[in-house]
């Protein structure tokens, strides 16, 4: 049981569905604090565009990439 409990909330913590669960608690919370719960619904939906275009995307990934570095070809012992 405590397996499918991570699993599910671990599916809402990715990117997109982080989003979406923050715009849903910004809609929750409009209902007593309206500006605030406004605030965040708004937010959390343009942080999701935002993270769904290609700059958004280079500044999740690019870190991960330049992270090691590429390996030196020329010392590899390939004969073909």
């Amino acid at each position: 049981m405590l397996f499918l409990f991570k699993k599910v909330i671990g599916s809402f913590v990715i990117y997109p569905a982080l989003f979406v669960v923050l715009a849903l608690l910004g809609l929750l919370l409009s209902f007593w604090k309206r500006r605030l719960g406004l605030a965040v619904s708004v937010f959390s939906l343009l942080l999701l565009l935002f993270f769904s275009t290609e700059p958004g995307k280079d500044l999740v990934l690019k870190p991960l990439e330049n992270a090691y570095p590429y390996p030196d070809l020329s010392t590899l012992n390939c004969t073909y």
